[in-house]
């Protein structure tokens, strides 16, 4: 640690100390350390402290309990229609909050994490727009949220939420360089991380790739411009090409009312319809993809989101389109993956929002000892 870190062992010394007393970390045994001399192995003592995680969507929420190491002990989904009001959202993320810290008051909970669907300005607190869902550009959030808890509140867009996650959570991940975490849903957004470090821009909405044009002649969108890529590639797009399509495939194992389930199925199936407007999604994907590699020229690109059930399919067919499109060293330096991370890593990506704020604030620690 001490070579790592550049400080001396005596400073290494009293460091891991306070987190012995604080119960940060526990002792593991004598190891083997350099040259052959013993050391002292320490871990971080996850059962000690825990966060809370809150992803908001288009049409749900989602709560759950976390430990430090990022594993989730417990969550609930709570679904409200997208006419809602978001003042009545809200309430009701406030009440879910506190109902679960007073479900768990044997438990040391040290700050909540919330990602949100953006874009979101985080220099403001503010959600600036969620596409079908209206109203929230007038509720200042993270002054509601915060001013409800007596706990550290972190808010950041999902996807931000979710980079951070596939940096310091996922397995077997680089410690330098640069990622980017790109979800697809009913919108698209990015996460830019380099050297653990998340970029966010001026305003932090660094990395809406989904408002980055890829036609300027094509529809108008929500943000002004025309094009965007948003329009042709999220999961939204899919869906409405799809039923678009449908009555030219009568052959099709797809029927009215389907679902993207549905689609899932019906693409790993093979079927005409499900794989043609899927390759038409990807192939518009790749060229915002394209983009990211010559704005940011990232050493992994990772894919999670609603898109990301396609499984090894969509990467096959993403790398068709990428590669012959940019220049060859572009895509000979970056790994194209999907995220480890289940089905939603922007909700784990809460947890790790509030997870990586914590631990970056040792007084947190030390009052929750004193307290």
């Amino acid at each position: 640690m001490a070579k790592q870190s550049g400080l001396k062992q005596a400073t290494i010394t009293n460091i891991i100390n306070d987190f012995l007393n604080w119960g940060l970390v526990n002792e593991t045994g004598i190891i083997s350390g350099e040259k052959g001399r013993s050391s002292i192995g320490i871990q971080i003592n996850h059962q000690n402290y825990y966060v809370i995680g809150v992803r908001l969507a288009r049409g749900f929420f989602r709560i759950g309990l976390f430990d430090i190491f990022g594993i989730n002990l417990n969550q609930s989904r709570f679904d409200h229609e997208k006419s809602t009001g978001p003042e009545v959202v809200v309430a009701k993320i406030k009440l879910e909050i506190s109902r679960l810290i007073e479900k768990n008051r044997d438990k040391n909970i040290i700050g909540i994490g919330i990602a949100v669907p953006g874009p979101y300005f985080s220099h403001e607190g503010r959600i600036v727009d969620i596409t079908d869902f209206p109203g929230w550009s007038k509720i200042q959030f993270k002054e509601e949220m915060a001013s409800a808890f007596d706990l550290p509140v972190v808010i950041d867009h999902d996807a931000n939420a979710g980079a951070v996650a596939e940096w310091w959570i996922a397995p077997n991940k680089q410690l330098t360089g640069t990622m980017v975490y790109l979800a697809v849903e009913d919108g698209l957004g990015a996460g830019i991380i380099h050297d653990g470090v998340l970029f966010r821009g001026a305003m932090g909405t660094a990395g809406e790739i989904g408002h980055v044009s890829i036609n300027l002649d094509g529809p108008l969108c929500v943000c002004g411009n025309r094009g965007c890529l948003t329009n042709y590639a999220s999961s939204k797009y899919l869906m409405e090409r799809t039923r678009e399509e449908l009555p030219g495939y009568p052959d099709s194992m797809l029927r009215e009312g389907f679902s993207y389930q549905d689609v899932v199925r019906a693409v790993k199936a093979g079927d005409p319809l499900a794989v043609a407007m899927f390759r038409e999604t990807v192939r518009n994907l790749a060229a915002g993809m394209i983009n990211i590699l010559c704005a940011y020229s990232p050493n992994e690109i990772v894919i999670g989101g609603m898109i990301s059930e396609f499984g090894e399919y969509l990467l096959k067919v993403l790398e068709e389109y990428v590669h012959g499109h940019t220049f060859p060293n572009f895509t000979e330096q970056v790994t194209i993956n999907l995220s480890t991370l289940g089905p939603d890593p922007s909700f784990v990506g809460a947890a790790a929002l509030a997870i990586d704020y914590c631990l970056r604030q040792a007084s947190i620690f030390e009052n929750a000892i004193r307290t």
